[in-house]
């Protein structure tokens, strides 16, 4: 096991090529980007990891993960074994950024499926969140949207406070919330959205697919879509959310239909999007509008016990 900060660039960046080409291939998502910004915490020593070779120097597994405001944060967990997996996990968890840590989290694309049972048995309790895809017709028309009486415009900086208060009281109370906003603070949900807006971690912010709905009498907003690019080919929808007060009345459809639209006429021939697996009422809404389940990402998250006395340094989020 070696500290992946001081292995050669030429092999790292081939684990990149290889991590970048299986996202490719799988979920149409194009993560060079992403691998951009972990190269540059790891090059500067701020992005922890290690790779885990045999006898004779193959690789049989690496990961890497970073400490955020008392979180420990694993960005990537990859072996072709669930015997690697467990032994990289083990020395994340025996790092001294665990040590500073309240809790440990984890939103991954699993290579093997025996990452979720390497999770577990370390006393991660795991959701899946399932990646669906639908294909986006060329020719479809803007007025083949459902209508509603909500009021779609694009979304725009001045709906930011609007949106935050809209996603934290959406998701209030559901567990596949942390991987989004851990403790469920309206802060934590601004640095999310700012994410998805101002860096490549969820794709390229579609601004023309991310509308807002609001009511027409009093101007509060309803509902919201924000869409990325995750590649030439396919949109994604990263968020979309509809306010209790609105629920029941079309306007999830009318949100999910008038985003397909827009990002089909920007070129964009599938849309995809992740939902948490308990949620029935978002998959009863996807499959209305034919999503079908591609794959699935594993969330893992653990509380554990800090030092007494020991601070809780903060470092730069990453995800992949």
């Amino acid at each position: 096991m070696e500290d992946w900060r001081d292995a050669e660039p030429g092999l790292v960046q081939a684990l990149y090529a290889r991590e970048q080409e299986r996202w490719r291939r799988d979920l149409g998502w194009d993560t060079e980007g992403s691998w951009a910004i972990v190269e540059e915490g790891r090059t500067l020593g701020h992005v922890p990891g290690w790779i885990l070779r045999d006898d004779d120097g193959t690789v049989l597994g690496w990961t890497f993960y970073v400490l955020h405001e008392g979180e420990l944060q694993i960005g990537g967990l990859t072996a072709d074994r669930a015997v690697d997996l467990r032994q990289l996990l083990d020395r994340v968890l025996d790092s001294p950024e665990a040590s500073l840590a309240a809790s440990m989290s984890g939103f991954i694309f699993p290579a093997v499926p025996s990452l979720v049972s390497a999770l577990g048995r370390r006393r991660f309790i795991v959701r899946q969140s399932l990646y669906l895809s639908t294909p986006l017709p060329a020719d479809e028309p803007a007025g083949a949207a459902p209508q509603t009486a909500f009021r779609l415009r694009p979304f725009g900086e001045r709906d930011m406070l609007g949106a935050v208060r809209l996603l934290a009281a959406a998701y209030e109370g559901e567990p596949g919330a942390q991987c989004f906003a851990p403790r469920g603070r309206l802060e934590e949900w601004v640095r999310y959205v700012r994410q998805l807006i101002e860096t490549p971690a969820c794709g390229t912010f579609q601004r023309s697919a991310s509308l807002v709905a609001e009511d027409p009498a009093t101007l509060r907003l309803a509902g919201l879509v924000l869409c990325t690019r995750l590649s030439a080919e396919t949109a994604h929808v990263a968020q979309l959310v509809v306010g209790q007060h609105a629920r029941r009345q079309g306007l999830g459809d009318a949100l999910l239909a008038r985003a397909s639209v827009e990002s089909s006429v920007a070129g964009a021939t599938r849309m995809t999007l992740m939902v948490d697996e308990g949620n029935t009422r978002a998959l009863a809404l996807y499959a209305r509008h034919h999503f079908t389940q591609v794959s699935a990402f594993a969330f893992g998250r653990r509380r554990v016990q800090v030092r007494h006395g020991m601070p809780l340094p903060s470092s730069r989020r990453i995800a992949v």
